[in-house]
């Protein structure tokens, strides 16, 4: 019978190191490792998502002013390294803007960037593919989510 459950046991902690039976991932660790990588937004899900009051301010801008506004959208970028540091690229005017920080998954999902100021919190949807951020505290700005698409 000793022999029996020694060869049980055997096998079961074979099966463990061997698949990880028994050892999931947290929430935060899954995406992180989704999370990771180079994303660029999604010009028109994003501004689809716009309330219809703020659609109507985009609408109105001179064409020069709506030029700058949807290259400024168009050419965002967010990395986020594996080293936890955090870099938003775009351009304004043919100026190339950036804003740099760190990153990091907090236990319920949230993402969180730090930046050298002020931090913000994010909502995250997120699978292979596609990358939808809703900030914890709704903005003034015109962009109440923020979605990307894999870039790398």
């Amino acid at each position: 019978m000793k022999k029996f459950t020694l060869i049980i046991t055997m096998a079961i902690l074979e099966l463990i190191f061997l698949y990880g039976i028994g050892f999931s991932q947290t929430q935060s660790e899954s995406i992180y490792q989704k999370v990771e990588g180079v994303w660029r937004m999604d010009k028109t899900k994003t501004i689809m998502n716009v309330k219809a009051n703020d659609k109507i301010k985009i609408d109105e801008m001179s064409e020069s002013v709506k030029a700058d506004f949807d290259n400024s959208v168009q050419s965002r970028v967010y990395r986020f390294n594996r080293d936890k540091s955090f870099l938003a690229t775009w351009d304004f005017k043919g100026k190339a803007q950036s804003v740099s920080g760190k990153w990091e998954i907090l236990g319920d999902g949230s993402l969180r960037i730090i930046f050298p100021n002020e931090e913000k919190k994010y909502y995250v949807i997120i699978d292979d593919e596609s990358l939808e951020l809703t900030p914890h505290i709704p903005t003034e700005g015109l962009f109440h989510k923020l979605f990307f698409t894999r870039s790398n």
